[in-house]
């Protein structure tokens, strides 16, 4: 299901996971993505948006190899770029939103993105060229790698192992909790 309003392309899709294993989003466009994982989620719900004079240049390609879901964000071949003077001018972005079942092993590429992630979820991986990460979720054993974005842990209750090799560390670590989030990046802040 799809709506266009004012500039804005939203559309949703309902991804059943029977027989799979782990999921793989490639959001190289995303500039702002939220993840929520939820024990009551029995699908991947996936609200994708649009944004700009450009928002049909983009789509979402599903593939299934084995037992793991792929999802590209790609070109889209239909769409053709006008090329004048003013092209250098028009906006483009777009956003996503997931919903998951907390039990889904879930791996998830953005370029520069505002990312946001909550709930419950036993595995997540995810690889951020640069922006920022909030991450809110309860996690049993999860990593983030990052060229020079910042991440910013605020469950207490979840032991970072973080290293940045030119950016600030600020984590703590209690050998009683079992979560664990490894973090690391080049340029970025980590505070926990």
């Amino acid at each position: 299901m799809g709506c266009s309003l004012s500039g804005q392309s939203i559309f949703s899709k309902q991804i059943s996971i029977d027989d799979t294993s782990r999921a793989e989003f490639h959001l190289p466009w995303v500039h702002q993505l939220e993840v929520m994982g939820s024990d009551a989620a029995t699908e991947i719900e996936l609200t994708y948006g649009r944004f700009g004079e450009y928002q049909a240049a983009s789509t979402i390609t599903f593939n299934k190899s084995n037992d793991i879901l792929i999802a590209h964000e790609k070109p889209n071949p239909n769409f053709e770029f006008i090329g004048d003077k003013l092209s250098a001018h028009k906006l483009y972005a777009t956003t996503a939103k997931l919903i998951v079942p907390s039990g889904l092993n879930l791996h998830i590429m953005v370029g520069h993105c505002q990312v946001n992630i909550k709930g419950d979820l036993d595995h997540i991986h995810l690889q951020l060229k640069s922006g920022f990460c909030s991450f809110e979720a309860m996690t049993l054993k999860s990593s983030i790698e990052s060229i020079e974005a910042n991440i910013c842990v605020s469950n207490e209750l979840i032991n970072v192992n973080a290293f940045s090799k030119h950016g600030l560390v600020s984590t703590h670590y209690d050998a009683g909790y079992e979560s664990h989030l490894d973090i690391g990046t080049s340029w970025g802040d980590v505070f926990h």
